[in-house]
């Protein structure tokens, strides 16, 4: 399922250094914020990292951050 889909927006981020940066937005139910940057080295070797912030009520919250290796 494709963010649109799935009820989200996807906003391209302002960036120096030849990140590419955006954040998705999802709205109703659980209010989740995630946050994605991938780099390209001169090699032309990637690098991504996410964090992601879900709030499903006053009593659940979820803050997550990755970087595979």
């Amino acid at each position: 399922m494709s963010v649109k889909q799935d009820g989200g927006k996807i906003i391209p981020r302002k960036t120096t250094n030849d990140l590419i940066r955006i954040t998705v937005f999802y709205e109703g139910g659980t209010e989740t914020t995630e946050d994605y940057v991938f780099q390209l080295d001169n090699k032309g070797d990637g690098m991504v990292a996410w964090t992601a912030i879900r709030t499903a009520s006053a009593k659940i919250n979820k803050m997550s951050v990755d970087q595979p290796h």
